[in-house]
């Protein structure tokens, strides 16, 4: 609605200034008014570092003076001049680092703000009671709708877009639990089951929240010693595919380099859609993609493991009588998977962890034929997790993690986003899902009420 009200108002200015214009007798012959199109303006330029920074403050052996100041300003400081270094690292390890933390740059309206509500009855709060289940980090969701993405924030679209940094601490499982990249949704606010944040320890909404700023800004030696923490000890996940492409000029190189775990999500759709009238996000083609695979190297020039998750829509479609339909018969997957070859075989010796999550429409073929080969593959219905080795030479097989000094022979495929879709089902008692679709296939699927 507020979008509409802003969009009559500038057509009845625009009027209105014609109509002024042409009633003022001037002899100018003016041009019939525009038609007046709504459509948002190109996005803006983000901020970038600057080119010459207003200060140091991270001291090194050649600025005596930070370093004198820095003593000076914690001679005082029982914290500082008592405990020992190690000590003192591990306190804030354990305030906000050795976690999972999100990393955003988002392009878009302001979330609509919300009162804090306290709920103290867990229990009506999780199955729908008297209290509304509350999101992550208090972001203003619709919960009802049953999916977890973006269209579920609640966005205050009466104020512009912005550029605006998104960060929480990752709580898509619960603690101990693992749960692939590829599924986590926290940066709409939601978990599958909107219940995992109740598993962690802390009070909500605080304890989604890093919690680091209010430490790095009290003086330069807690800068110091933080920032270093909050960069080398935790893992940083992002699915901003405009931030990871220009991140160098977003972060200070030191603080890139001292990035040691790194999880990305790249959702794209590299061949045509089937519906031609529908616009593709920005830095969807494949041109975009191998512009992502060149850039993790020298963005992440330190990091021990590095985890990609590709998503989309990531098969091609046919027309057959005049009807385009995804093509199922068709498979594309090397286009996408050899650019991830390419990056895997120059990635540095500093990389001892690889991985990539592709989604279950291209797993599941790709599993099959690593089966085939007798590649190594691990299975959930097996009580394994659920990934197969990817040899980067034919015939390869590997050890499963490669030999750590650059002559990798290739790197487990996780399955990644579950885009097959089972709906629920009565089955009458007849063993279930896993005689349905298969033992070793019911994994590739989300459950859904449609």
């Amino acid at each position: 609605m507020p979008n509409a009200l802003v969009s009559w108002f500038r057509r009845r200015r625009v009027a209105r200034s014609n109509r002024k214009r042409a009633s003022s007798g001037s002899s100018l012959m003016l041009p019939p008014p525009l038609l007046i199109i709504d459509q948002d303006p190109p996005i803006p330029p983000h901020l970038r570092l600057p080119a010459q920074r207003r200060g140091r403050l991270t001291p090194s052996p050649s600025r005596e003076s930070l370093v004198s100041a820095t003593v000076a300003a914690t001679a005082d400081s029982a914290f500082f001049t008592r405990l020992p270094l190690e000590i003192r690292r591990k306190i804030l390890v354990e305030a906000f680092g050795a976690q999972t933390v999100h990393m955003d740059l988002i392009y878009d309206h302001p979330v609509l703000q919300q009162p804090l509500l306290l709920v103290q009855d867990r229990s009506s709060c999780a199955f729908g009671g008297r209290y509304t289940r509350r999101a992550h980090g208090n972001l203003n969701v619709r919960l009802s709708t049953g999916e977890c993405d973006a269209r579920n924030l609640r966005l205050d679209d009466s104020r512009p877009k912005e550029w605006a940094w998104r960060s929480s601490v990752c709580h898509r499982c619960r603690p101990g639990e693992e749960v692939q990249p590829a599924e986590d949704y926290c940066r709409f606010g939601q978990s599958p089951w909107h219940l995992m944040c109740w598993h962690w320890p802390g009070e909500w909404p605080t304890k989604c929240l890093i919690g680091a700023m209010g430490w790095l800004c009290s003086c330069r030696q807690a800068y110091m010693e933080g920032i270093d923490v909050l960069y080398a000890t935790n893992t940083f996940h992002t699915a901003s595919k405009a931030m990871i492409l220009s991140l160098p000029s977003i972060l200070l190189p030191q603080r890139l380099a001292s990035i040691a775990s790194v999880e990305l999500l790249w959702d794209f759709a590299p061949f045509p859609s089937i519906h031609p009238e529908v616009v593709k996000p920005p830095l969807s083609d494949m041109a975009s993609f191998r512009l992502f695979l060149d850039a993790v190297p020298a963005t992440f020039p330190a990091a021990r493991k590095l985890h990609i998750s590709l998503q989309g829509r990531l098969y091609p479609t046919r027309t057959v009588n005049g009807l385009t339909r995804w093509d199922s018969s068709l498979d594309r997957t090397d286009e996408i998977l050899r650019p991830v070859d390419e990056l895997v075989a120059r990635l540095g010796p500093h990389v001892t962890d690889f991985s990539l999550g592709i989604p279950s429409s291209l797993y599941q073929q790709q599993r099959d034929k690593a089966l085939k080969n007798n590649d190594p593959v691990e299975q959930a219905h097996r009580g394994q997790r659920e990934r197969h080795w990817r040899p980067l030479s034919e015939g390869g097989g590997g050890d499963g993690d490669g030999d750590g000094d650059g002559g990798r022979t290739g790197y487990w495929v996780w399955l990644g986003h579950k885009d097959f879709t089972i709906p629920y089902m009565c089955t009458m008692g007849e063993g279930g899902y896993a005689d349905i679709i298969g033992e070793d296939n019911w994994v590739l699927y989300r459950f859904s009420d449609n």
